[in-house]
């Protein structure tokens, strides 16, 4: 289910358009997450009853391991996409 934070034109952003660096795209990719909101599910964000400002709460340890790095490579990746995400939105 998607927030209404974070409606689906906001949340389905392919990956592949945002200015991220090609390390993060290839990793993203490599990995299936071809979405803002392929992330959001594995790290348990896209829930409704979360808000914008809850990045937090989730698990960047589900996402670190459905991309096979380390949960503070996981959060880099998250915040990036994130940071990225909300100045093109």
């Amino acid at each position: 289910m998607i927030s209404a934070q974070f409606p689906s034109r906001v949340t389905n952003i392919k990956v592949s358009t945002l200015p991220l660096r090609p390390s993060t795209i290839s990793l993203l990719s490599r990995r299936g997450f071809f979405t803002v909101a392929d992330i959001r599910r594995s790290k348990g964000t896209d829930i409704a009853s979360k808000t914008k400002n809850s990045e937090a709460i989730g698990s960047i340890g589900n996402l670190a391991e459905e991309l096979g790095v380390s949960p503070s490579e996981a959060a880099r990746v998250s915040r990036e996409v994130c940071k990225i995400k909300s100045k093109v939105t």
